[in-house]
């Protein structure tokens, strides 16, 4: 993701991405071309940007709603980007403790201040 300059390849790059977790999650449970649902789908999402070695992304993000297409932003590529940014805000706000604690998708997402957490 950092390689690229140009909004509509990072936005690619952050596509790719989601299919390829949703691939690996199909291939993994034996079905084909079944969409995961947001809440089983974000919790993968942050654990693969949080063990990425893209650097300033809190960066590329500001970046990316600032500069990109809004015509890209409709669909699939605004709803990545969204999740994207999610997934940092979590990351930025939960304490290592918190993430260790919280081990499964469901016991984050179950718990009621999962959005309120500072």
């Amino acid at each position: 993701m950092s390689n690229y300059t140009e909004p509509h390849k990072i936005l690619s790059c952050l596509l790719s991405t989601a299919r390829s977790i949703q691939t690996t999650i199909n291939a993994e449970q034996g079905k084909k071309g079944v969409a995961l649902g947001a809440d089983d789908f974000l919790p993968i999402f942050i654990y693969v940007v949080a063990n990425s070695e893209v650097e300033n992304m809190e960066a590329i993000s500001q970046y990316l709603w600032s500069l990109a297409d809004p015509e890209e932003l409709t669909g699939q590529l605004g709803y990545y980007l969204t999740v994207f940014c999610s997934s940092l805000e979590f990351i930025k706000n939960t304490s290592l403790e918190e993430m260790e604690r919280k081990v499964t998708s469901k016991e984050i997402i179950s718990d009621p201040n999962f959005l309120t957490q500072n």
